[in-house]
């Protein structure tokens, strides 16, 4: 993961990330991580349609997560949300800043009735709390 160091190893059940993904993919398991009770389903056997970055049904609600880490452009990341037209459940949307997460929601108008906010910290802070942010700048928990 670093340039220096002691190697570090990851373990992913039945699938491989590419390289380049892998950081990635530690932080999407740290965010999974701060819910033990919830059920997951993440890399090739997710949605075929949608590709969400990990599936989440928590307490029977089902939830698809976005682990953004700033690296997509905000063209990007409105071409992504076209995939999530139709949807019911809730689009978590996970980053690493505020001012990112501020960004993604001014850009949220395709998932504005499905997406709720946060960052990796929060989560880590209080996964229960009311740190998810709706478009419209209401908070609740999850």
């Amino acid at each position: 993961m670093e340039p220096t160091g002691r190697p570090e190893t990851v373990y992913c059940n039945l699938w491989k990330p590419k390289s380049d993904h892998l950081r990635h993919e530690v932080w999407l398991t740290d965010f999974l991580l701060c819910y033990p009770a919830a059920q997951i389903v993440r890399g090739w056997r997710v949605d075929s349609r949608i590709r969400p970055d990990a599936e989440m049904t928590l307490d029977d609600q089902k939830f698809y997560v976005e682990l953004d880490t700033g690296e997509q452009s905000y063209r990007q990341v409105r071409e992504r949300q076209r995939a999530y037209a139709g949807v019911q459940d809730f689009l978590l949307y996970v980053t690493l800043s505020p001012r990112r997460m501020a960004g993604l929601i001014e850009q949220s108008h395709a998932v504005h009735n499905i997406a709720l906010f946060t960052t990796l910290a929060q989560v880590q802070a209080d996964p229960h709390g009311k740190i998810w942010v709706d478009a419209s700048g209401k908070t609740g928990g999850i």
